[in-house]
């Protein structure tokens, strides 16, 4: 839920996730046709995606890794986008030091670690 004086920092990933639009109050991120933005660097983004089951259409969120962790180091604050932004990615991307995007060295996101940890319990129960 968005604050009186506009959308938060969450609230703008919140956004971002169900492919809105949206800019936090300070403006310093924002989402754009599908894309996430921290000031103008393009940290995440959600793919065109596929018809999936019942007609619904099947989107990825990608987020690049712009962190020390990921490879290359920006500000405090686009750290900060970023780590947010990485509780709902499918897919999480690292950076390398020239700031390209490593596409064939992706990791899972938390929203398909999850999903995986849910098909592994029900197996489990299945099983007995």
């Amino acid at each position: 839920m968005a604050s009186k004086f506009g959308p938060n920092q969450n609230d703008v990933l919140n956004i971002w996730a169900s492919n809105s639009r949206a800019k936090a109050k300070a403006g310093r991120l924002r989402t754009e046709d599908g894309k996430l933005y921290s000031y103008n660097l393009l940290i995440g983004q959600i793919t065109p995606g596929n018809k999936g089951e019942g007609g619904t259409m099947e989107r990825l969120r990608v987020v690049f890794n712009y962190t020390t962790e990921g490879g290359y180091g920006i500000s405090v604050t686009t750290t900060r986008h970023v780590n947010l932004a990485k509780r709902f990615a499918h897919l999480i991307c690292p950076v390398n030091p020239s700031g390209k995007v490593d596409w064939t060295n992706p990791r899972l996101g938390p929203v398909v670690e999850n999903w995986r940890m849910h098909v592994e319990m029900a197996r489990m129960e299945e099983r007995g």
